[in-house]
């Protein structure tokens, strides 16, 4: 244990230098910009209740050098409940999870610089994490704030050495691209995987930068006739048809889909009805449109994270939503 602890250490002193040396300042006005508060991060994050998991997982993986340390850093902190979602519970659980694991997690969850919403507005503004390689998006409106496509819980609040966020959601690290990530949920999304896999060129259409995928569940292909035999007998060119029209070329988290046409990939439109609480998209041959799956209903994922939703979905080129239904040109 001690050898493990030692070096978590070293990756974290690691990471630390790593951004001491890259830290940029913001170019917009800083002189319109919100003022730095008065407490450190660490203090905030330890003295609200709703904060003691991630409280003890930033003392577990020594990522509180950074909450304790004089940044500016920003802290996309995630809430008992969220931290619940993930299979741990209490702040005893903490001391069960693998310590490097929960480095690699946590760390996604920091970033450099203060960025509090007034540095995030436009879609899609990109974040460095102090896990280096992967980056989020996050887009900054008139009353809140999203990360990955989640909306803050408490935004902008100001610490005396940077900006923390409360979550009521864990953002998980996904270094892999679309297709891989579907691939990875073949509960939800063999079908599909398979169609993609199959597809002229169909993995390089899902896994262009800044995709959106609408991938049918398992019984929505079933339903539309794409099981698994129909699949290996179907033609590569009606496959690629069905990739290309379920996939856009800009990265829409849920809250940006406005309603109205959106073009995919194919270069025909599906309908999208966003009503801020729920949101659908009809294909133009279907009679009904296809609803977006909460990740409440589909079957647990075979990968080490142990759940993540089906709805803002990331990837390290896109957005994917799962949706009950496969859309019909």
């Amino acid at each position: 244990m001690k050898k493990n602890n030692n070096y978590i250490k070293i990756l974290v002193w690691a990471m630390a230098s790593a951004i001491a040396l890259n830290l940029t300042s913001c170019t917009k006005d800083d002189n319109n910009a919100p003022q730095l508060g008065t407490t450190p991060l660490h203090d905030l994050i330890k003295q609200d209740t709703s904060l003691s998991i991630f409280t003890a997982i930033l003392e577990r993986s020594h990522l509180d050098i950074y909450t304790k340390g004089p940044g500016p850093f920003t802290v996309f902190a995630p809430t008992n409940s969220a931290y619940r979602q993930q299979g741990i519970n209490t702040v005893a659980d903490v001391a069960t999870q693998d310590s490097t694991f929960l480095l690699n997690k946590t760390a996604y969850i920091i970033a450099t610089g203060a960025r509090s919403s007034y540095y995030l507005v436009g879609l899609n503004v990109p974040i460095s994490t102090v896990l280096s390689t992967p980056v989020f998006s996050a887009t900054a409106t008139a009353d809140s704030v999203y990360f990955n496509g989640f909306g803050a819980k408490k935004k902008d609040i100001m610490a005396s050495n940077g900006v923390l966020h409360i979550m009521d959601i864990c953002m998980l690290p996904n270094t892999n691209t679309t297709s891989v990530t579907l691939s990875q949920y073949p509960g939800t999304f063999k079908l599909f995987s398979q169609a993609i896999a199959r597809a002229t060129s169909g993995a390089t259409v899902v896994n262009t930068a800044t995709t959106t995928v609408f991938a049918p569940t398992n019984d929505a292909m079933i339903a539309a006739g794409y099981d698994s035999v129909a699949i290996s007998k179907a033609t590569a060119a009606n496959l690629a048809n069905l990739v290309r029209y379920h996939t856009t070329s800009t990265r829409y988290y849920r809250f940006a889909l406005k309603s109205g046409d959106l073009k995919m990939v194919l270069g025909r439109t599906v309908l999208i009805n966003n009503t801020g609480t729920t949101v659908t998209v009809k294909g133009s041959g279907n009679a009904t449109p296809a609803n977006f799956v909460s990740y409440a209903l589909l079957p647990t994922p075979v990968t080490t994270l142990s759940m993540v939703p089906s709805v803002n979905m990331t990837s390290s080129n896109g957005a994917i939503h799962a949706i009950d239904k496969v859309l019909v040109p």
